[in-house]
């Protein structure tokens, strides 16, 4: 799992620098200014940015990629939650999504074969202890 973990934050953490590339994504790479928009923290319960993103990647709080998108869609929800379907930075934050999946797909051949070697360890080990009681 430690390997998983290790590889899959490399390429996590690629894919936040693709979504940092993304043109105007400025306004996502750091938490809100809670003191320049004074209601954010009252009508957004679960914040997340870029770099909150970046850290708990650091941190290896992501076991899976769906714990790691489940984030990234995180960012879209809540601009849309805050600033409306049409607004232009809910178009940028889903150009920063978009940014980050087509990164995690040009490394789903890796990842996938990390998931299957898990999923057998994972057996393996259960199997030794139905064994053992």
């Amino acid at each position: 799992m430690q390997a998983y973990n290790c590889v899959f934050s490399s390429i996590a953490l690629q894919a936040i620098e693709r979504m940092r590339s993304v043109e105007n994504s400025w306004p996502f790479h750091q938490p809100v200014d809670g003191k320049r928009y004074k209601d954010y923290y009252t009508r957004i319960s679960n914040p997340m940015d870029l770099k909150t993103l970046e850290q708990q990647v650091k941190e290896r709080r992501y076991r899976t990629r769906e714990e790691f998108l489940a984030d990234v869609d995180l960012i879209v929800n809540n601009c849309i939650l805050y600033n409306r379907e049409i607004s232009p930075l809910t178009a940028t934050a889903r150009k920063m999504a978009t940014a980050c999946r087509e990164c995690l797909k040009e490394h789903e051949d890796t990842l996938a074969s990390l998931e299957i070697n898990i999923m057998r360890c994972v057996s393996l080990l259960i199997l030794f202890l139905v064994c053992l009681y």
